[in-house]
């Protein structure tokens, strides 16, 4: 089983939307699952809006590094290892695709990327 999987950590409705626009466009080719991590930082308002979609919300906590990371775009950059780790949210899948929240496949290709082929 295979599975498409962002993470979303801050709660802006840009960042929601993007995650929206995200799973609309995978929905046009893909009918593998899509699962969105959302960490303690997202409002509930942007976690019941996203659940309108076609995708399972799995709330994450935030890696914070152990070192100092003074710009806060890098704030949850340990968090994004949380997608690998599939036993915590869907331990029957196998492989999964990982886009950052504002990444969108624009056509069929993409799911090379997931069924083991190539894009191009």
């Amino acid at each position: 089983k295979m599975a498409w999987v962002t993470l979303l950590a801050a709660s802006t409705a840009r960042y929601t939307s993007s995650v929206a626009v995200q799973i609309a466009q995978i929905r046009q080719f893909s009918d593998h699952p899509h699962y969105t991590l959302v960490t303690e930082n997202v409002a509930e308002s942007e976690v019941q809006f996203l659940s309108q979609f076609d995708t399972t919300i799995v709330h994450v906590k935030s890696i914070k590094p152990p070192f100092g990371i003074k710009n806060p775009v890098w704030q949850n950059v340990l968090t994004k290892f949380l997608v690998f780790d599939k036993s915590n949210y869907a331990p029957e899948v196998q492989r999964v695709v990982y886009m950052d929240y504002d990444a969108f496949p624009l056509n069929s290709k993409a799911v090379g990327l997931i069924d083991g082929g190539r894009c191009s």
